[in-house]
């Protein structure tokens, strides 16, 4: 939006180029229009340090603060910048109503997972980076648009890993929401019981 004024304003593209609106209808109500920037200033109290933005929906990362400004990419109309953090989630050892299964050895195969409006996440069996997926969940979003939050059971499978605790890791390095209502493992136990001679 430029040369705003109390009942008109003029449009422009992501570069700042002019956009002809003579071919387009007359305005009636209920639009909403947003300011789009490249640079953002008042980061003083970050100076120097990297930063991670979400930018229209997208992750725009190394953003180092020189005199309290960053400049992005392109322009964006809605940004959340700010230092990075991980959330993670991780599930608790495996119980059984038949007995225990403490200091046996096991592995997950396959995991259902329950999100709610979520996306760019990572699961495995531990929270060793090379034993973590990256959950691939883009499927018919348009090229120019971001990944669609995902608000469905999705069925994954973890790396094989054999251990006594058998657990579900999920990492969340993005800011981008995660919100995680069921985790359904399938469990193998290996049975180290000792037969007599």
């Amino acid at each position: 939006v430029a040369n705003s004024a109390t009942n008109t304003f003029s449009l422009q593209d992501l570069d700042g180029n002019a956009i002809d609106s003579s071919a387009f209808n007359a305005y009636v109500e209920g639009g909403k229009v947003r300011k789009a920037v490249q640079t953002l200033t008042n980061l003083h109290h970050l100076e120097g340090k990297t930063l991670v933005a979400l930018c229209d929906g997208n992750v725009v990362e190394n953003l180092v603060p020189s005199v309290g400004a960053v400049t992005l990419p392109r322009r964006f109309s809605r940004v959340h910048i700010g230092l990075k953090y991980a959330s993670e989630l991780e599930t608790l050892d495996r119980e059984i109503p038949q007995g225990t299964t403490q200091g046996k050895t096991k592995s997950i195969g396959r995991v259902g997972i329950r999100f709610e409006k979520s996306r760019g996440l990572f699961y495995g069996p531990s929270f060793n980076p090379r034993r973590m997926v990256e959950l691939k969940q883009r499927e018919d979003e348009n090229y120019d648009q971001p990944t669609s939050l995902l608000n469905d059971i999705r069925t994954v499978y973890l790396p094989p890993d054999w251990n006594t605790h058998g657990r579900v890791c999920i990492r969340q390095t993005y800011p981008l929401p995660m919100t995680i209502l069921a985790i359904a493992p399938d469990y193998t136990f290996e049975d180290f019981e000792r037969r007599g001679d």
